[in-house]
């Protein structure tokens, strides 16, 4: 999945929320849904940083990364959002 499509699906996690009912379709609206996933970005980057180790590699599904390679991808999906 590149960027573009990743910064689509967290926006329309938050726009397809039942339990955040915003409109008279039931659904929060998409700028909101835009700001939400932009906060939930913000705060992936925020907590990876505060790793103290950034060489540090992790393993998240079977596939080895460094902290900041994480950084990177949140950085990267967090742009490709806001321009979305």
């Amino acid at each position: 999945m590149n960027y573009k499509e990743e910064a689509e699906r967290e926006i329309n996690d938050f726009y397809k929320l039942e339990s955040l009912k915003m409109d008279d379709n039931g659904r929060m609206s998409y700028p909101l849904a835009k700001q939400c996933a932009l906060l939930r970005c913000e705060k992936q980057i925020n907590e990876w940083q505060n790793i103290s180790d950034l060489k540090s590699i992790i393993v998240i599904d079977n596939k080895a990364m460094s902290v900041v390679d994480k950084i990177w991808y949140w950085r990267k999906l967090k742009t490709e959002i806001e321009n979305s």
